[in-house]
């Protein structure tokens, strides 16, 4: 809810971490997946960059635009857009995943039965 709730008023999303603790365990590749998933949810540019995980550009609908290899001390730059408006997720939140899985289990439900 935090980053709904923050990209209300963002342009762009930027994360910083630090995922060296991961070593080379598929940590840092959750952590990428996990920021995709954020800037589809947002409708939002997701700008990346970790120490030693995949840092990298995403688009509003999850898209990588552009990473850099793992463990490669490297630089990256791209031209980003700054969006504005609501995702359906943003303005409803999560209740709008709850009624749909609600709606789907009552007509499951009533197929079953015939």
């Amino acid at each position: 809810m935090l980053t709904l709730e923050s990209a209300q008023n963002s342009d762009v999303l930027i994360t910083i971490s630090n995922d060296t603790w991961f070593g080379h365990s598929f940590g840092p590749q959750q952590h990428f997946q996990i920021a995709r998933t954020r800037a589809a949810e947002t409708g939002r540019y997701l700008l990346r960059a970790t120490n030693n995980g995949i840092t990298g550009f995403i688009g509003p609908q999850g898209q990588v635009i552009d990473k850099a290899p793992q463990f490669t001390a490297t630089t990256l730059t791209h031209e980003i857009p700054s969006v504005k408006g609501q995702t359906p997720l943003m303005i409803y939140g999560h209740k709008t995943i709850l009624i749909t899985l609600f709606v789907l289990m009552i007509v499951g439900a009533s197929i079953r039965r015939r």
